[in-house]
């Protein structure tokens, strides 16, 4: 026996809300797969892509493709693939062509080779399963390929099959030279760099409208000095960011542990600051100079300088005859005469130098070695070694030779000054002339000629300074020195040349999509208005659908509520009624919906032929969206049906009850509104 409640609504009621929720369940799920291809395009959720600053699609992105072997030098990055992206077709069906190292790709996407090999040569390539089955391709197959943008024709012949649960599986992967000359992109650039590693340090190289800063080109102008001098120190400081900041910069010498500089740097974006501070030195030894900024980013650089005491340098011939007399000179350290310096000769006298810082020594020696000790007061001391040999001993021949060259200091940096002394002497008992010449890293430097007596010797000074870093050998004779040339600037340690280089050209898509969306000329966002308009047409749909089929089926039952109300029912209990069976039949009606939509979204996932962006479109299903839907369509059917049975409900009873003649001889008895029967 029917309650009096299941006499108000039937179950054909609910249809109009089931096909409602069967087609807006279907649909939903294949937008939402649309809208997460872009991201299982470009790799598995912890794969990012790097792309030129200001591009807005995968075809106009263009970056450097060492960024991928500088970010695989830095520690935050395990593995760069440089990839570049191209489109075509083969047998009416779309093909997404994508040029690797397929090294680093095959590291970056985790994808396991099913058969065949990687690629070797220039036309080789690899399929992916999925595109494999749709074009019904094997390996060993050879694909035509034409240019996205030019004419270029190609042939790539698959060597390899990979699988991987990105959207890769849709693709053909060939080599980057191939995929440049179908896009005609230069050999130094690439569309994308994707990565793997610290994302927290990527997103903070790349982060956008955020200053970021780096220091670098840490200068002293000279390698060596002496006490007490003043140096210039000077360090650049970029904001490569896209916007005006504040960056703390600490400059100290870490071994007087003198702060030279500790304050905070406003800096606008793009632009460079230059200090440049003054630093004198009071202790010998090496100092360490330690430049540091701190924030976003900290960088450090540091650099050494070495600090002596004055220090005198001995000029003297290499070999004197017994009982002769002979002359040594006395330099500093800048190689300035120094006068009135000590001379202590063997222990056997001490003389004393000069204005022009020479000595003569006119003493009885016995043949050997004799060394000369030069002292002056605040210098570090000088000595040469003399030979002193019997004048008959000597070859009766011009014997004139370079016997040492020295290099006053022997490091500098760039444009530093340094002296260069050749020292000749006459080795033979017979007085002559030669031409002394003087290579530098084996190119011709000087040729002087000179005209000297027996032991009699001849130094020639030379001034140099380099404009570029590296090492300068200079040689005569048998004899060679070299002059190491430091760069002005300390080296900027790796992760300061990448940020320097690279950090202001590349932007990072956490989205994992954007690019992709844009290629297709839509967004996310747009994918968000469909799917929200959908939703709310939807609802509109079902609203109207259900009210009108609820208004209608209470109308045709007017007489059944007129009864009720005769017999005493109240507004709250007819609602009471109404309620319940809308319950009992909604819930059952958005079930069946769900089911419907869930199935006609799976049919549509088995046909693999929804196409985007050349790739498979899967419809996925999502839990909260699905119970959401189901709870609105829900809630429609009951809305409406109350909405209709209070309309109803206020209409005169005795005219309910009067109805019309179909309703009379269709509707209940009496003992069954009563539920006697």
């Amino acid at each position: 026996m029917r309650s009096p409640a299941s006499l108000l609504l039937r179950r054909r009621t609910i249809i109009a809300a089931t096909l409602s929720l069967v087609i807006f369940t279907a649909t939903i799920s294949v937008l939402m797969g649309i809208s997460s291809l872009p991201k299982t395009m470009l790799g598995n959720a912890d794969v990012y892509v790097i792309t030129s600053k200001g591009s807005e699609s995968v075809l106009t992105s263009r970056i450097d493709v060492q960024l991928a072997e500088m970010l695989l030098e830095n520690r935050f990055v395990t593995n760069a693939s440089p990839e570049i992206f191209a489109f075509a077709e083969y047998r009416g069906e779309p093909v997404t062509i994508r040029g690797v190292e397929f090294g680093q790709f095959m590291s970056v996407e985790r994808a396991v080779l099913v058969s065949g090999r990687l690629p070797q040569g220039l036309s080789e390539a690899l399929i992916g399963t999925r595109l494999a089955k749709r074009l019904n391709v094997e390996t060993g197959d050879s694909i035509p390929l034409v240019g996205s943008y030019s004419r270029a024709v190609a042939e790539a012949r698959l060597v390899g099959m990979l699988e991987t649960t990105s959207g890769v599986g849709d693709e053909l992967i060939v080599s980057l030279n191939l995929s440049r000359d179908l896009v005609r992109m230069p050999s130094n650039q690439v569309s994308i760099v994707r990565v793997t590693g610290d994302m927290e340090f990527l997103s903070k190289v790349f982060a956008p409208n955020t200053p970021r800063f780096s220091i670098f080109d840490l200068s002293i102008p000279k390698k060596e000095v002496v006490v007490n001098s003043t140096v210039q120190v000077s360090l650049k400081v970029k904001n490569w960011g896209d916007a005006d900041g504040t960056v703390r910069v600490l400059l100290r010498d870490t071994t007087d542990k003198v702060t030279l500089f500790d304050s905070n740097l406003s800096i606008a974006a793009s632009q460079t600051v230059i200090l440049t501070l003054n630093h004198t030195v009071s202790r010998p030894g090496n100092h360490s100079l330690l430049a540091r900024c701190f924030g976003l980013l900290p960088q450090s650089i540091s650099t050494t300088i070495t600090v002596r005491n004055p220090y005198l340098i001995v000029v003297a011939p290499e070999r004197v005859a017994q009982f002769s007399n002979f002359s040594v000179t006395v330099f500093d350290n800048r190689m300035s005469p120094v006068e009135n310096a000590s001379i202590d000769v063997g222990g056997r006298a001490t003389l004393r130098t000069n204005a022009s810082g020479q000595c003569e020594i006119n003493l009885t020696l016995l043949v050997g070695d004799i060394e000369l000790i030069a002292e002056y007061q605040d210098f570090e001391g000088g000595t040469a070694t003399v030979e002193v040999v019997n004048s008959s001993s000597l070859p009766q021949e011009v014997d004139i030779q370079v016997y040492k060259i020295t290099l006053t200091p022997a490091i500098v940096k760039v444009r530093e000054n340094a002296t260069v002394a050749v020292f000749c002497q006459n080795f033979g008992n017979v007085s002559g002339s030669r031409t002394i010449t003087i290579y530098l890293n084996g190119n011709l430097f000087s040729q002087r000629s000179v005209y000297l007596n027996p032991l009699q010797i001849k130094v020639f000074y030379y001034n140099v300074s380099f404009t570029t870093a590296g090492d300068r050998t200079f040689t005569s004779d048998s004899v060679s020195e070299t002059l190491r040339v430091e760069s002005l600037y300390q080296l900027n340690p790796g992760l300061v040349q990448f940020l320097l280089r690279f950090g202001s050209t590349g932007s990072l898509d956490p989205s994992r999509g954007d690019l992709i969306y844009t290629t297709a000329k839509i967004s996310e966002a747009n994918i968000v208005i469909v799917l929200v308009s959908l939703a709310i047409l939807s609802a509109t749909l079902v609203t109207f659908g259900v009210s009108s089929s609820f208004m209608k089926e209470i109308n045709n039952n007017m007489r059944i509520i007129g009864i009720l109300r005769s017999i005493g029912a109240s507004s709250r209990q007819l609602s009471w009624m109404i309620f319940r069976q809308a319950i009992l039949l909604s819930i059952p009606g958005a079930v069946l919906g769900l089911l419907g939509g869930i199935l006609l979204a799976y049919l549509i996932s088995l046909s693999e032929r929804l196409l985007a962006f050349g790739h498979v479109v899967y419809p996925m299903i999502d839990p909260g969206v699905v119970v959401a839907a189901a709870a609105g369509c829900i809630a429609i059917c009951v809305g409406s049906s109350l909405i209709a049975g209070l309309s109803a409900s206020r209409r005169v009873t005795i005219r309910m009850i009067r109805g019309t003649r179909e309703e009379a001889l269709e509707g209940p008895t009496l003992r069954e509104l009563l539920g006697e029967e």
